[in-house]
């Protein structure tokens, strides 16, 4: 059976962006618990080390946010 998607849409030129594909109920059910076992670990992990992980995410959003600010335009039709 051919799986279901759905599109992102430039709401100013109504050009599709991007085509996603529908998660199974499977797939959906292990990213939960995946994201249950992430966090059984993370409240775990000491201060100091999830700082260290918060201030790279801080960095790789800084690093990336000409192509952030790009695709958050192109999907809001600016």
């Amino acid at each position: 059976p051919m799986s279901k998607v759905f599109s992102t849409t430039n709401p100013y030129s109504e050009t599709i962006l991007q085509l996603y594909t529908f998660q199974t109920a499977t797939e959906v059910e292990f990213a939960l618990e995946q994201a249950r076992l992430a966090y059984q670990l993370w409240k775990r992990t000491s201060l100091p080390i999830r700082e260290g992980y918060i201030s790279a995410v801080r960095q790789r959003l800084l690093n990336d946010r000409i192509f952030l600010a790009t695709l958050i335009s192109r999907e809001v039709g600016k």
